[in-house]
């Protein structure tokens, strides 16, 4: 899909308001590789699971979604038989969980939700595995003191040695010789050993080794002699039980790496399902629904709402493109919304291609394009000397090469950009062309020729924006069936212009111009 085309038209906002809504970074990397689609069957499909995801968010009271880490890394780590460490078996295992509610939610309501249900069924069952992580670590996270005998033998002894050097650090502090070196009489801890704080003047009457000085050098933290064979002790305990927590991580690890492949497609699937939802929250916020996908190839957007305007302030239009004409012609005043009308039918498009609800009313349809083009805005090059009208014209050649009868055109104020004579007869030309072509079109333009050049022309059809008069607001409804008017004079005469340049304007518009300006100006 041309992703020019994705750009001017809003897809990529709608593209991030989707990697918002989805909730692990799996999804949102789903998500920021959304792409419109062009086979039928696989937008089908993506629109049945979106349409399954909204009903079921719907109608259940609660899904099972969230909460789910990425855990690819670890599972990388674990085929190349590198342990994982205590917070990736802990993410590991938080994932089982959830795998498992995915799972069963899915498979009690695989009538409801049948082609959710079938790509749930990818979810492989751990029930072994999360128990092996269940004798591990408990509801808190924290490793049970019983995750192997071992590990229960290591804990008891280091309770009962930090209880007997507690003991004799204690019986050091009771001991009436050394209170006036004691800064504080307490006990706290400096690499992982018990120390005392001691004044700094009386570091040499105190027999220890100093671990540490406060901030402003007035105490030192000193391990008393006495307790070095008690503190070695605990340390050498607590050194084997860290030994032996790596080894019940390698268990683990062996493990994790014998469920690799299951492991690894249970997580993809579980993002796509979380991906999934998260379409099913953009359609929810966008009051949007599914347009059924056109048999006879036609455009029908019944009421469509351009998804990036305040849903306060966007003026639904029906907008049918298709069967008798192929080409739209829109006018009217400017700032009327002509060319929001056009970017609503582009992006709207994109949306559907991408699997994604559009903001219409449920009768409305819509054919598959192969592609969608489009040439909107003032993308004027000065890097490389464009002007405006060579830049459109760059893009409307591209357009006329590539385009066919499977594409949608969407072009703005064609023909614009140099002398009203020679744009209308150029407009009117590619106009033809893409007429020949048989693909869809849909053009802004103020030029006269062009609305009777449509009026003439089987197969193209006029429409307009509205514009109220009395008020000089544009009511932004679109009509198809007529031409409108750019209202150049009722505005210009509102805003105070004299009447003897009204007068004078509209004398010059009535003459017939017999004159040849390419014969005055040579």
């Amino acid at each position: 899909m041309n992703k020019r085309s994705m750009r001017i038209l809003g897809f990529y906002q709608v593209q991030h308001m989707l990697v918002r809504l989805a909730p692990s970074r799996l999804s949102k990397e789903i998500a920021r590789r959304l792409k419109p689609m062009s086979d039928a069957e696989a937008i089908d499909r993506q629109l049945t699971d979106t349409e399954e995801a909204v009903r079921c968010t719907q109608t259940e009271t609660g899904t099972p979604f969230g909460g789910i880490v990425d855990i690819r890394q670890a599972l990388e780590k674990a085929k190349r038989e590198v342990t994982l460490d205590s917070r990736e078996c802990i993410d590991v295992w938080n994932n089982l969980q959830h795998y498992s509610e995915i799972s069963s939610f899915f498979a009690d309501r695989a009538a409801e939700y049948p082609h959710l249900a079938e790509q749930a069924e990818v979810i492989g069952d751990f029930s072994q595995l999360s128990h092996s992580f269940a004798t591990v670590f408990d509801n808190n996270h924290q490793i049970r003191d019983n995750a192997s005998p071992q590990l229960m033998r290591l804990r008891s002894r280091i309770v009962e040695l930090e209880r007997q050097t507690k003991r004799y650090v204690n019986n050091v502090l009771q001991n009436k010789e050394y209170q006036k070196f004691f800064q504080d009489a307490l006990v706290t801890v400096r690499n992982n050993r018990y120390v005392i704080p001691i004044k700094q003047e009386y570091r040499h009457a105190f027999p220890g080794i100093v671990h540490d000085t406060s901030a402003s050098g007035s105490t030192l933290y000193i391990e008393p002699l006495a307790i070095v064979n008690a503190n070695n002790d605990l340390q050498s305990a607590r050194i084997e039980e860290t030994r032996e927590i790596e080894r019940i991580f390698r268990r683990l690890t062996a493990k994790v790496q014998q469920q690799y492949t299951e492991l690894y497609d249970s997580t993809l699937c579980v993002g796509q399902l979380e991906f999934i939802f998260a379409k099913a929250q953009l359609a929810r916020q966008m009051k949007a629904c599914r347009p059924a996908i056109s048999k006879t190839r036609q455009i029908k957007l019944i009421r469509a709402r351009h998804p990036l305007i305040d849903a306060k302030y966007v003026v639904p239009n029906t907008i049918v493109l298709g069967g008798d004409y192929r080409i739209l012609l829109i006018t009217g005043s400017n700032t009327g919304g002509k060319t929001v009308s056009m970017k609503t039918l582009g992006l709207l498009v994109l949306m559907h291609q991408a699997g994604l609800f559009i903001p219409v009313e449920e009768s409305s349809e819509l054919p598959v394009f192969r592609d969608v083009f489009s040439d909107i805005g003032d993308e004027q090059d000065i890097s490389q000397n464009l002007s405006t009208f060579s830049s459109h014209m760059k893009q409307l050649v591209y357009i006329l090469k590539h385009c066919g009868p499977d594409d949608l055109i969407l072009a703005d104020e064609l023909g614009s950009g140099t002398d009203p004579a020679e744009g209308s007869a150029i407009a009117i030309a590619i106009l033809d062309s893409l007429y020949q072509k048989e693909s869809y079109v849909m053009v802004t333009t103020h030029y006269n020729d062009l609305k009777n050049y449509a009026y003439n022309t089987p197969g193209i059809e006029n429409g307009h924006v509205e514009f109220d008069t009395e008020t000089l607001k544009p009511t932004y409804k679109l009509r198809i069936g007529s031409a409108g008017s750019s209202h150049a004079f009722s505005i210009s005469e509102r805003l105070g212009m004299p009447k003897s340049v009204l007068e004078k304007a509209k004398e010059l518009r009535s003459k017939a111009q017999d004159m040849d300006m390419e014969k005055v100006l040579t």
